[in-house]
């Protein structure tokens, strides 16, 4: 019988970790299979389960299966295949940094769901796993172009805190610093861009007065600089 996982407890589905990937068993009518489990916080996305085929070792059909054990290996193949992608950065990060990557990976997953009315509240992304569209949505950041520096403010004026869009030239580390009207070196940071990382950053100012702000971003002499202004009307 299907229960919330939430309430009653289950492992691995769970244990607290982003290194897991959970899913619940969806029928042909991508409706949650009356026998499977959910859970809105521990329960990632849903994936075909219910009357999938199989195969023997001998190269022939068993007929089919169902429940999450037959759900769960359709998300396995999916990080199989977006692994697998002709993306010579993607294979480069994944020995270099595979923590990082397999985070990627994880938000291709769950950003490439269909929505569904049935998943709507009993899974995190209330999502039927998309094959196609993540292998998009991975291609399309393994391809995105590098360039000269620039950046984007918003909110601009900012109360309590802004974000920084910024597109960059390479994947070496840039210095983040912001002035105040006075000169005053106030904030830094150095940021470190990855191909498939969010090449975003947010300042909290909440403790910053208000007034005017200079952003720099860049190294040596290849930098661009925007002015902030920090306004809180009463």
């Amino acid at each position: 019988a299907p229960y919330d996982v939430d309430q009653l407890g289950d492992m691995p589905s769970t244990c607290p970790t982003p290194f897991l990937l959970t899913t619940c068993n969806t029928n042909s009518l991508d409706e949650l299979s009356a026998s499977s489990a959910y859970g809105a916080t521990s329960i990632d996305l849903g994936a075909p389960g219910s009357g999938s085929f199989t195969t023997r070792g001998e190269g022939t059909y068993s007929g089919t299966f169902g429940g999450n054990s037959a759900a769960t290996p359709h998300v396995t193949g999916a990080i199989a295949l977006l692994y697998s992608l002709p993306c010579t950065d993607l294979a480069r990060e994944a020995i270099r940094q595979p923590a990082e990557t397999a985070m990627f990976v994880r938000q291709m997953i769950l950003q490439g769901v269909d929505t569904l009315a049935s998943l709507k509240g009993l899974t995190v992304t209330g999502g039927r796993l998309n094959v196609g569209r993540s292998l998009g949505m991975a291609l399309a950041v393994c391809n995105r172009e590098t360039g000269e520096i620039t950046a984007t403010l918003y909110p601009n004026p900012a109360g309590t805190e802004v974000t920084l869009d910024f597109v960059v030239p390479d994947f070496q580390p840039l210095d983040l610093q912001v002035y105040n009207g006075l000169g005053q070196l106030v904030y830094q940071h150095q940021i470190v861009a990855t191909r498939f990382g969010d090449w975003r950053e947010t300042i909290d100012l909440s403790q910053w007065p208000v007034g005017i702000y200079f952003i720099y971003l860049g190294r040596d002499k290849e930098r661009t600089v925007r002015k902030l202004m920090v306004y809180r009307p009463e």
